[in-house]
């Protein structure tokens, strides 16, 4: 939903300013130079939800959050802190120093971010605000923009006529590119 990924976003600029490098990842972002395997290992959560979606056949946004509630367990006694130490050991086997990914190259061999209304339509010809807005912060998340300039953008957007506003036959907002507005229409 927007709210986890409007998260996101400002985890993504936190790290940023700590010196970590962000690249995409599917619709989220990952830090720049982990090591996959390690990324893979320490992601339990990641597997088990996989495996129940495989197991359910279940798959897709909505059938995700189901697989999420489902496979979560109950929090005990400090898990944190035991998940920390757990990451800490793994990463020493491995051999892996967090301090090797800070202040590597930044900014350099990153394209520039495509235009919202080319990335946020590229699965649907409409959307809603609020899928509007999950589609900016997911962008956000690696084009260095914080929450408020990714809304921000979204205004201009819309101001500039190269966003448009429609109403569905319930009178329900939704929102299209100027660009596919035009193909629609011819």
């Amino acid at each position: 939903h927007a709210i986890g990924t409007a998260y996101r976003v400002e985890m993504a600029r936190e790290l940023e300013k700590l010196g970590f490098q962000i690249e995409k990842d599917g619709k989220s972002f990952r830090i720049e130079g982990f090591p996959k395997d390690l990324e893979t290992q320490l992601s339990t959560r990641a597997a088990q939800i996989a495996e129940r979606e495989n197991k359910t056949g279940l798959k897709g946004e909505k059938a995700a959050e189901i697989h999420q509630l489902a496979t979560r367990e109950m929090k005990g006694d400090k898990p944190r802190e035991v998940a920390f130490k757990s990451a800490r050991e793994a990463a020493e086997e491995k051999g892996f120093k967090t301090e090797s990914l800070l202040n590597q190259n930044p900014g350099q061999d990153k394209e520039p971010p495509q235009p919202l209304t080319a990335t946020a339509f590229e699965s649907a010809s409409t959307l809603t605000r609020p899928q509007l807005e999950r589609a900016a912060f997911e962008r956000a998340q690696t084009n260095g923009q914080d929450i408020k300039g990714a809304l921000a953008e979204i205004d201009a957007l819309e101001k500039s006529g190269e966003l448009v506003k429609l109403y569905d036959e319930n009178g329900n907002t939704r929102y299209t590119s100027k660009e596919i507005l035009e193909i629609e229409r011819n």
